[in-house]
């Protein structure tokens, strides 16, 4: 390859182009036109007439290998494995609608240059069931023994964390991108303008980032959970698994209360969130059913904690705990999915598609496997994904060209949907 030339890797294709290197950098945008029947391309930073945009997601300097990619490729895995979280919840279809949607809102031109995924609602979606899906992996019995009184306060604290993250404000920002962002101005003049006047610098500092708390703050946010985007009777089942009685102090014992308010039960899931993370202090709890073999715990009330204050003794209790909690999660995953989707129409959809075939060493001997491929609407090969763990790096993977004409498809598996983006 001469010093000047680049291999530009689009939609599973490879052009090597004699181009300017400086301008090519994460996320510059580029317009390729195919030409001579699809064997080279025109490319350039102007519009070309005929041309689709492009943006470049990855520069390999070495080789000056350089990616290009035309929309957002969702991952395979994750809408997979977040299908399988809210099966009672959601269809297969409504799961990968609503993510082709929220990832129809990501900006090919800020994708790769920018926090442009980490600050949407996709990755708080794919953070959460990620979540889930570690708290699946606690339950496997040897793990859950192992862990024995950890088991369910490790589970407890990664489920409530799941509260503040979905209850996070879609434009959700740290302080100091708060402070320097130009799309919260009219944020801060709201706040400036009910601080004091003639405070000191440190006083009006507090009273700023007091506000900013007021906001974006973890514990409006796990509220927000509680309070908004929680359905009215799934709030209720939260909070009716939770029992707050409150006697005077000994010696005579009498019955203040026999249960709490509902902000009562808001304050003690947001202390169990923030003891385990600030003081290190755990409610303990065992995995029942694997270590004692119980299966039906769901109805009995549990003692959790006991407070002794001035005039009051108060109990809480716990009652189907943490099943409960994570039913409450995959709802707000649910509620959040289908947040916006209702009235969309104008977004890229996808379907998934397995291509199962071999992959051969140079000496001729094969293994058998599974690649995903993502086509184009054309039905194209756009990219492979990856190589299936497990494959030696020895093995070359045959083309599709040549497993489409020797018909070599893995026996006794049919063609699945593969990530391809379809007429929406």
């Amino acid at each position: 390859m001469s010093g000047d030339n680049v291999k530009f890797q689009i939609k599973g294709k490879s052009f090597e182009k004699s181009f300017d290197r400086s301008k090519i950098r994460l996320g510059a945008i580029f317009y390729v036109k195919e030409i001579d029947g699809g064997n080279d391309i025109e490319i350039s930073e102007k519009v070309i007439a005929g041309g689709t945009k492009f943006a470049v997601s990855w520069i390999a300097s070495s080789v000056w290998a350089v990616t290009l990619k035309d929309i957002y490729y969702l991952e395979y895995e994750q809408v997979l494995s977040t299908q399988r979280l809210l099966e009672r919840y959601m269809t297969s279809q409504e799961v990968l609608d609503c993510i082709s949607h929220k990832a129809s809102k990501l900006r090919l031109e800020h994708l790769y240059k920018t926090s442009e995924f980490d600050k949407s609602s996709l990755r708080v979606i794919f953070a959460v069931a990620e979540r889930l899906n570690f708290i699946n992996s606690l339950k496997e019995e040897e793990i859950s023994k192992k862990l024995f009184h950890h088991w369910e306060p490790v589970i407890v604290y990664h489920l409530l964390t799941c509260f503040d993250l979905l209850g996070q404000p879609h434009s959700w920002k740290t302080f100091d991108a708060w402070l320097t962002s130009s799309d919260n101005i009219s944020e801060r003049e709201n706040v400036i303008a009910k601080i004091e006047t003639k405070l000191s610098n440190v006083e009006f500092s507090k009273q700023l980032y007091l506000g900013y708390q007021n906001i974006y703050g973890t514990k409006n946010s796990f509220f927000r959970f509680i309070r908004e985007i929680l359905p009215a009777q799934n709030r209720q089942e939260l909070l009716e698994s939770i029992k707050i009685h409150t006697n005077s102090m000994p010696p005579l014992i009498e019955i203040i209360s026999e249960d709490g308010t509902d902000l009562d039960k808001e304050n003690f899931l947001y202390e169990m969130r923030n003891n385990y993370t600030h003081k290190a202090k755990v409610v303990h709890g065992i995995d029942f059913k694997s270590t004692f073999g119980i299966q039906n715990v769901s109805m009995t009330f549990s003692q959790r904690i006991q407070e002794f204050k001035a005039t009051k003794w108060i109990t809480y209790m716990t009652a189907n705990w943490p099943d409960v909690l994570e039913h409450i999660v995959k709802i707000g995953l649910a509620e959040t999915l289908k947040k916006d989707i209702a009235n969309a129409q104008d977004y890229t959809k996808y379907s998934f598609k397995h291509k199962y075939y071999r992959a051969f060493k140079p000496d001729g001997t094969e293994k058998t496997g599974v690649n995903r491929i993502l086509f184009d609407l054309k039905g194209e090969e756009i990219t492979r994904e990856y190589v299936p763990e497990g494959f030696p790096k020895e093995f070359e993977w045959a083309t599709i060209a040549e497993i489409d004409k020797h018909n070599i498809m893995y026996p006794n598996k049919e063609r699945q949907e593969l990530i391809r983006p379809i007429d929406g």
